[in-house]
C-alpha cells in the first residue's frame, strides 16, 4: 500500500492571494493582526530576498523593504482554500485525510487512475501550488513532500520507498522539539542521516524519551490509519479586502475571479450552480446579502457573472465595500422530457437576465406571472416569480350548457360617475356610459377582510340605459363608479 501527502507551502498566504496570483511575484507579507499587535506570519519569496523574516513587525519588514505589500491573515479565505485542496484530492481517492492546514493525507491507488501530474495541475488551477510526497506510510509521505519543496527544479513530486533516501535531507523536516534542536544543533548534526546515524538507545540515553517519536518518523516506522473526511458541500470563496471599494468595476473584477473558482470546483464534481449566493461587507460593519436562483442550473461563468452583474448595475451602497463572499448551492445538471407539442426556452438564460433588467427598472413587485389572490375583492391579485419549468398539464374544463353569458369588460381604473337614485339609480352620467335607467337588477354587497386594516365593502348594480347599454356600477363610500360594460 502507498501513501501521498498533498503540501501546499505557506498556506495561509496562499488562501490570502488565490484571488490576485499575480501578487505571489512581487514582495508580499502576511501580518497576524492589524495594529501594532500585528506580526509577519509569512512572506512570499521576494520578501524573505529583500530580508523580511517571520516575527518581524510591520514597520521591521517595511524599513528592510520599503515597497513591501501587507495582507492580513483571513481565516474565512483559509478556510475556502483548505476544500479546494480536499476536492482535488478527494478526485483522486475517496480516502483522504484533513492533516493540518493545507496538508492533506490520501491513499494512493494508481491503478484507479491516481496520477501526481494530474492532481497537482488540479490543485494549481485552483489557484494554489503545492508539492506531493509519495511513500509507504503517511508520516514519510509528509517528509518527502516537505523534501520535494527543497528541490530546485520544476518537479514538486518525490517518491521514496526507504526512509534511508531522506538521509540527506536537513534535520528541520522532522520538527523537533526546540530545546532539543537546538542541543543537536550544538552537536553538529545536520541533517536526517546525522540523526538516524547516532542510534536510537544513545539519543534516549542522552535527550530522553522525548526524542523517541522523532526517531521513529526519521527511519519511517509509524503506521498509522487515516482520518477520513467526506466531499465538502460547501462551495464558498471569501475576500476580505485591504482597501475598501467604492466602484463597480473593481467589485466586478473580483466576483469575475471567485465566481471563475467556484465553477471550476463545482465541475470537477461534475455538479452545477443552482443558486448562487452574495454577500458584501461594508465599512460600517453592516453587510447585504442576495440570493439569486438560477433559472436553469448551469455551469457557465458568463451566465452566471451576467445576473450578477445586471443586479450590481442597479446597486447602491452607502458604505464602500470591505469584504466579499460568494457560494454556490450544488445541484445536477437538468434533464427534462417534453411531450410531443411542447418545448423549452432557446436560452432560458437570456430570458430571466431580461426580467432581471425590468425587475432593476420597475421593481421586483412589478415584474412576474399576475396570480388570483384567495379572496373575493376585485382586481386582487399578486406577482409571482417566473419559472422555467413547463406548467403541468391541465386538460379544458367543458363548460355545462347555459353557462356561458355575457362578458363584462371592466375600467381599469374605474370611472366616476354621478347617479341619481331613487331608491335605486335612475340616470347615470359618466364619461363613457350616460343616459336613463331601464332595467335595474342589485344590489349585491359585498366584503371582506374585515378583521384587518384594509377591509373593504362596496354594492354592485346591474342596469340597462335607454341606448341599449349594458353595465355595471359601484357603489362605494366615496361616492359611484361605472366597472364595467357587458359585451
Amino acid at each position: 500500500m502507498k501513501y501521498a501527502v498533498l503540501w501546499a507551502p505557506d498556506f495561509a498566504l496562499q488562501a490570502v492571494l488565490r484571488p490576485e496570483p499575480e501578487l505571489r511575484l512581487q514582495p508580499v507579507a502576511l501580518i497576524t493582526e492589524q495594529g501594532p499587535r500585528g506580526r509577519v506570519f509569512q512572506a512570499t519569496f521576494s520578501a524573505l530576498q529583500e530580508g523580511v523574516l517571520a516575527g518581524m513587525a510591520p514597520s521591521q519588514a517595511q524599513a528592510r523593504c520599503p515597497r513591501l505589500l501587507f495582507k492580513t491573515r483571513s481565516p474565512a479565505a483559509e478556510d475556502c482554500a483548505k476544500a479546494a485542496m480536499l476536492e482535488c484530492a478527494l478526485g483522486v481517492s475517496p480516502w483522504v485525510e484533513d492533516t493540518a492546514p493545507g496538508v492533506c493525507s490520501l491513499r494512493w491507488e494508481p491503478g484507479f487512475g491516481a496520477d501526481p501530474a494530474r492532481l497537482l495541475e488540479a490543485l494549481a488551477k485552483r489557484s494554489l501550488k503545492g508539492c506531493l510526497g509519495l511513500a509507504p506510510n503517511p508520516d514519510l509521505a509528509w517528509l518527502a513532500a516537505q523534501a520535494a519543496a527543497l528541490g530546485n527544479g520544476p518537479v514538486f513530486c518525490r517518491e521514496i520507498r526507504e526512509s534511508r533516501e531522506l538521509h540527506p535531507c536537513p534535520l528541520k523536516l522532522l520538527t523537533p522539539p526546540t530545546h532539543l534542536s537546538e542541543v543537536l544543533d550544538q552537536w553538529g548534526v545536520r541533517t536526517i542521516g546525522d540523526f538516524v546515524a547516532l542510534g536510537r538507545e544513545a539519543l534516549l540515553e542522552r535527550l530522553g524519551p522525548e526524542i523517541s517519536p522523532v526517531f521513529e518518523r526519521a527511519v519511517g516506522r509509524v503506521e498509522r490509519p487515516l482520518r477520513q473526511v467526506t466531499t465538502p458541500e460547501r462551495y464558498e470563496e471569501h475576500l476580505d479586502l485591504e482597501h475598501a471599494i467604492e466602484t463597480l468595476e473593481p467589485l466586478l473584477f473580483l466576483i469575475r475571479r471567485c465566481l471563475g473558482q467556484l465553477v471550476l470546483r463545482l465541475g470537477s464534481a461534475w455538479l452545477v450552480a443552482g443558486e448562487i449566493h452574495l454577500r458584501l461587507g461594508f465599512a460600517s460593519g453592516g453587510f447585504y446579502q442576495r440570493i439569486f436562483s438560477v433559472p436553469s442550473p448551469t455551469g457557465d461563468e458568463d451566465v452566471l457573472f451576467g445576473m450578477l452583474h445586471t443586479h450590481l448595475e442597479n446597486f447602491r451602497a452607502e458604505h464602500p465595500v470591505t469584504a466579499l463572499g460568494l457560494s454556490a448551492v450544488p445541484s445536477r445538471a437538468p434533464r427534462q422530457q417534453f411531450a410531443l407539442f411542447e418545448s423549452a426556452l432557446r436560452d432560458p438564460h437570456q430570458f430571466f437576465e431580461t426580467l432581471a433588467r425590468l425587475q432593476a427598472l420597475l421593481g421586483e413587485d412589478r415584474v412576474g406571472r399576475p396570480e388570483l389572490e384567495p379572496t373575493r375583492r376585485p382586481d386582487c391579485f399578486r406577482m409571482r416569480p417566473v419559472s422555467a419549468a413547463p406548467a403541468e398539464y391541465c386538460p379544458p374544463a367543458e363548460a355545462l350548457p347555459g353557462a356561458l353569458g355575457l362578458s363584462l369588460r371592466r375600467f381599469r381604473p374605474l370611472v366616476a360617475a354621478r347617479v341619481q337614485c331613487s331608491p335605486q339609480p335612475v340616470f347615470v352620467e359618466s364619461a363613457e356610459v350616460n343616459g336613463p335607467v331601464l332595467a335595474v337588477q342589485g344590489p349585491v354587497v359585498l366584503s371582506g377582510d374585515w378583521w384587518d386594516r384594509a377591509a373593504w365593502s362596496h354594492r354592485e348594480w346591474d342596469v340597462e340605459l335607454m341606448d341599449g347599454v349594458l353595465c355595471r356600477l359601484r357603489e362605494e363610500p366615496g361616492g359611484w363608479f361605472v366597472e364595467g360594460i357587458y359585451d
